[in-house]
């Protein structure tokens, strides 16, 4: 399941990028609320400008500890022309952790499983 799961991730992260329009775009703030094992983790929010040249807002997928970005950092985005709101910080870690995590949890399932 792990690995069917993680293929369908793959190839849909894989779409996404290949019809992205790419831009850059600025951390304007990180949004602090409390992880899921306590603690506080930081969202980046960040705003970028699409080509016909509205501004648009999107908070990042994930939340660290300590915060991965600073405000008034300048990133690299990806976003759907179609829908401005369907965007993603582009970086391979970002864009492609989950599908590789869910892989390894196959790979290692399926090794481990007894006959």
């Amino acid at each position: 399941m792990p690995l069917g799961v993680s293929a369908f991730l793959y190839i849909n992260t894989w779409k996404f990028v290949n019809a992205a329009t790419k831009t850059k775009g600025t951390v304007i703030r990180l949004d602090a609320r409390e992880g899921s094992k306590g603690g506080t983790v930081y969202q980046p929010i960040y705003e970028f400008r699409t080509l016909d040249g509205q501004v648009i807002t999107v908070a990042h997928d994930n939340a660290s500890r300590p915060a991965r970005y600073k405000v008034g950092q300048s990133v690299d985005v990806l976003y759907n022309t179609e829908n401005p709101q369907n965007a993603k910080i582009n970086n391979s870690t970002n864009l492609y952790m989950v599908p590789l995590v869910l892989a390894g949890v196959g790979i290692v399932a399926s090794i481990s499983r007894p006959d």
